[in-house]
């Protein structure tokens, strides 16, 4: 369902996906497909996709208050999704609103199969990227975008991708539990770019949360980032690790 927008606003956020399926597993999936709908947003000529640092502050939150994080976040539209079990099946109820009045522009509902989890990150993505052009019609643009998902034949090296995804987002000492996932993921696929983009970042952030001299893990970092920027040269974060290696 869609409703009308003005195409000046367009900056967006994407809330961490909520999860009341009863199943502690779709907490992850959950995460998996929150990092994966924001990748495919932010590659989309004429939208911003705002922190999403600050956007996994409301993780947990199952109906935060789209007003408050509108404004704390400085976004002006945000989505939201919630995963729920309904008649033995698991269903992600998706929605774009927005922050000023809390207004529901686009809603949809997808069907979960734990073992297609790609599929339907692929089939959100492009659902509400379309649904935003249609909104914002003279603002925002095409972008071919290659979701993680889809850089991967291999749905272990996916599988270990989102968890090093998830475990690199607490910080503290996960980041080196996200460093060995993103190791696996890599050694799963060796052509799979956003687990070396990952990997990389795991690696930079090392140090500051385990005692490492950088140093010695510089030699690793700087492979990293460099495999995933000639597997996906649009790969931002890469760069940033490498500034961090180099400082």
């Amino acid at each position: 369902r869609l409703a009308s927008a003005t195409t000046a606003e367009r900056s967006v956020a994407v809330l961490p996906f909520g999860n009341i399926a009863g199943d502690s597993t779709m907490a992850l999936i959950a995460d998996g497909l929150g990092d994966e709908v924001a990748s495919a947003l932010a590659r989309v000529p004429g939208i911003l996709v705002k922190s999403r640092t600050g956007a996994r502050a409301y993780r947990g939150q199952l109906a935060p208050d789209v007003t408050e994080a509108g404004a704390k976040l400085k976004a002006d539209y945000l989505v939201t999704a919630v995963i729920r079990q309904e008649r033995g099946r698991r269903i992600l109820s998706a929605d774009l609103e927005r922050a000023v009045d809390a207004t529901s522009l686009w809603d949809n509902a997808f069907v979960i199969d734990p073992n297609e989890q790609g599929a339907l990150a692929d089939s959100l993505a492009r659902d509400l990227t379309a649904a935003l052009r249609r909104i914002f019609p003279r603002a925002v643009g095409v972008a071919p975008v290659r979701l993680p998902h889809q850089q991967t034949s291999s749905s272990e090296a996916f599988r270990l991708y989102v968890a090093g995804q998830e475990k690199l987002a607490r910080r503290g000492q996960s980041v080196k539990e996200a460093v060995q996932l993103f190791r696996r993921a890599v050694q799963e696929d060796s052509l799979f770019a956003p687990a070396y983009s990952g990997l990389s970042v795991a690696l930079a952030l090392t140090p500051w949360f385990h005692g490492v001299k950088p140093s010695v893990l510089r030699d690793e970092l700087v492979h990293a980032a460099r495999r995933a920027l000639a597997l996906d040269s649009t790969q931002a974060l890469p760069h940033v690790a490498l500034g961090m290696a180099l400082w």
